[in-house]
């Protein structure tokens, strides 16, 4: 820029042009901080020192044409050195002014598309159209799906234009109408590697190269344990990020969480990136890992649009969106059911008319445009037993409280409530029918303790009862009664006595021994011994031939010789201990006094919903919609007109499926925790460093790349401008440039 192309304007606060600046001095640096400026001028400068406008608070310095000036934000002045100084923000401070927030109920703003539409609708986002114009050409610089929460509006755009090998150029111009504005482009950024813009052996300059660094990030997210988001970010020898998601990622399936799901992918854009991970990504010892637990990392909530309509579209509708463009801080609106009621007539008397008649709707004539619900019993039909939880509530539903006293005293008292019985409802068929609801009988068992027998032990002492400690819980066992043995008479042959006289006994007349028993199984005269073969006493061995001539021996029938047994049980004798068998085969073991059962009415556990009431009611009497007329004096006249009852009917209103502006919810838990991933590994990154002084023909600016390679170490290093600093004394401009 020559020494004539040097042109200051001042303006007023409304950027009215008012004059050029004279004998000034102006430092200005931008970039990645500071975006500030200083003017030093004399107290008798024209611009501050005359009787007309003149500079003042937002008041604006500008060179046209260049990104040169500001906004004036603070005026100082130094008396000792009759000396003004004017400082404010530079255009980038301006613009870095403005935060880009999420419309209210979203979590973030999202932009994509060609670069300076996307800076023009960022523009638009901070409400700064007046001030800020965009280029309309195609930069041919691409931004890829981005959110964007909470971020100051020149450093967000800057961010996503390096992103893609790209920087943001401004400058200031005025207009026919005298109010300027800053334009904005995008454009390529400068890689003096590409351009050898500067002979590296010709300048001197100290350079160092870190070759290795944290190179796998693995970032935690939320959930728990195995549940906890988890993606691991990797980076590239030179500190590039790999691609760890697809370009316009909106769930968490879109997210490489799974290199070995990955090489499996048949998707063409996961394909590419998996070759490029795997060219890539370093490993063995080079691999660097580090964890970065970020656990309260937002999740995002996105719209994806259907494309075919659900087969079970009417049952579901509920779980999709669709969008509504005039609700711009929430446009994805969830569908939601929505009744219709209408009102049917009724040819006949439902069912449960006498228990729910307050639930049906009447017309007094049939002209009437409206309804009124059935509530009085205007029209008679007498008494009638309905059943209901209490006359609050409708009669489908149970009692929702009750008395405890009263609930307690019912089942348990023998006094009786009559109509303020409780009920419990039964089905019965395709209806139900009710009866009283019973108290719950509890079972105890007292200790008999009189020295007499009970009166009627003789007859009932199986209603008595011993205690079986040998269990856990004891349990409480009848009494057992004293088996006794009998034997009857025979006077007839039993049928099967050949087969089975071994059932039956004889009465001993003399001493002896059964057979093959032994001296232990000796009898003596009166005994009853069990028929068998071999016992003499009177006994003659009888031969039965069959058909075959096989011969059976079986003990000779005689009349009044043998006998059946039968056991009775008689009462126990009473006493205040007993040895009791509580098997057979076990010991026998002392229980103490017999116990006797008390059976106890008491109140059921009360369940909300499960209990009824019963009341009398005068319901109305049910009729049809009638229209009846009579001739009376030779005309006929309506004598009788009713609407009729009708019913409540509610309709679901299924909406319709526009496959246009329908969507589902989608839940990414990677895109905040990644975006933030990023920066932590640019954090944590041991950068390569550079200390250059450059004499360069050429006008660099912000973001463009700078570099140098030392031909003995081999070591090539470049670096980003990350600030740019102006001077302008006596109308001589100079520009320094500083790097990462």
């Amino acid at each position: 820029m020559s020494k004539n192309d040097i042109i200051m304007i001042y303006t007023n606060a409304e950027r009215k042009d008012l004059g050029v600046l004279q004998d000034y001095s102006f430092d200005m640096c931008y970039g990645d901080s500071e975006n500030t400026f200083e003017c030093r001028i004399q107290k008798y400068n024209s611009a501050i020192a005359n009787d007309g406008e003149k500079i003042a608070e937002n008041s604006l310095l500008y060179i046209e044409f260049t990104e040169y000036g500001g906004i004036i934000d603070k005026i100082q002045v130094d008396t000792k050195k009759s000396q003004i100084t004017l400082s404010g923000r530079s255009w980038h401070g301006f613009l870095n002014s403005f935060v880009i927030e999420p419309s209210k109920g979203q979590a973030y703003k999202t932009y994509q598309g060609e670069a300076n539409a996307v800076i023009a609708q960022i523009i638009t986002d901070i409400g700064m159209n007046d001030w800020f114009e965009v280029s309309s050409e195609n930069s041919g610089i691409t931004i890829p799906f981005t959110r964007v929460r909470y971020e100051k509006a020149y450093d967000c755009i800057m961010s996503k234009l390096i992103a893609e090998d790209a920087k943001l150029i401004m400058w200031y111009q005025n207009r026919d109408s005298g109010l300027g504005k800053v334009y904005l482009k995008a454009v390529s950024r400068v890689n003096t590697g590409a351009f050898e813009d500067f002979d590296t052996s010709q300048t001197p300059f100290v350079a160092g190269k870190t070759y290795n660094q944290i190179n796998d990030l693995i970032c935690l997210g939320q959930g728990n344990e195995e549940k906890r988001a988890v993606i691991h970010l990797y980076a590239d020898a030179n500190g590039g990020i790999l691609p760890y998601r697809r370009k316009n990622a909106l769930q968490d399936s879109d997210y490489y969480t799974d290199l070995d799901a990955l090489s499996r992918s048949t998707n063409p854009e996961d394909i590419a990136n998996y070759q490029i991970i795997s060219e890539r990504r370093l490993t063995g010892a080079r691999r660097y890992s580090w964890v970065y637990d970020y656990p309260s990392a937002e999740v995002t909530t996105n719209y994806i649009k259907l494309t075919t309509k659900p087969s079970n579209w009417e049952k579901v509708y509920t779980n999709y969106y669709y969008r509504d463009a005039s609700r711009s801080d929430k446009p994805y609106v969830q569908f939601k059911q929505e009744i219709k009621e209408s009102y049917n007539l009724l040819y006949s008397q439902p069912d449960n008319w006498a228990s729910n008649y307050k639930d049906y709707y009447k017309k007094e004539h049939i002209a009437d445009t409206s309804l009124k619900k059935v509530e009085d019993a205007s029209e008679q039909q007498g008494a009638t037993i309905v059943y209901r939880p209490n006359t609050a509530y409708d009669g489908y539903e149970g009692l929702k409280t009750v008395d405890p006293n009263r609930w307690t005293n019912y089942f348990e008292s023998e006094n009786s409530l009559g109509t303020d019985d409780y009920y419990v409802k039964v089905p019965q068929m395709s209806s139900y029918t009710f009866k009283k609801a019973e108290a719950v009988q509890v079972e105890t068992y007292e200790q008999y303790t009189s020295d007499d027998p009970p009166f009627d032990w003789e007859t009932n002492y199986k209603n008595y009862y011993y205690c079986d400690s040998t269990v856990v819980p004891e349990v409480y066992v009848p009494m057992p009664g004293e088996i006794k043995d009998t034997y009857e008479l025979l006077t007839s042959e039993p049928t099967g006595w050949t087969r089975d006289y071994g059932n039956y006994y004889f009465k001993a007349t003399d001493e002896g021994i059964e057979p093959g028993r032994g001296i232990r199984y000796k009898y003596l005269k009166g005994d009853y011994i069990t028929v068998s073969l071999g016992i003499s006493d009177g006994m003659i061995s009888a031969t039965h031939k069959d058909k075959s001539g096989r011969v059976y021996n079986w003990p000779k029938w005689k009349k009044k010789t043998f006998y059946i047994k039968k056991s009775i049980e008689t009462p126990p004798k009473f006493d205040h201990w007993y040895w009791i068998h509580v098997t057979p085969d076990t010991p026998a073991i002392p229980v103490s006094m017999p116990y006797y059962k008390v059976t106890t009415a008491k109140a059921p556990v009360f369940e909300e919903g499960k209990y009824y009431q019963k009341y009398v009611e005068t319901i109305p009497q049910w009729r049809p919609q009638t229209e009846r007329y009579e001739q009376i004096d030779g005309v006929w006249t309506l004598v009788e007109d009713f609407g009729g009852y009708y019913e409540k009917v509610k309709n679901e209103i299924i909406p319709k499926f526009e496959k246009q502006d329908v969507y589902y919810a989608v839940q990414d838990r990677y895109a905040i925790l990644c975006s933030d991933a990023e920066k932590k590994l640019a954090e944590l990154a041991d950068k390569d460093t550079l200390d250059i002084t450059l004499e360069l023909e050429s006008n660099y600016d912000v973001g463009d790349i700078i570099g140098g390679v030392d031909e003995d170490t081999g070591i090539d290093v470049t670096k980003q401008i990350l600030r740019k600093i102006i001077k302008i004394k006596k109308d001589i401009l100079s520009v320094d440039y500083e790097v990462d």
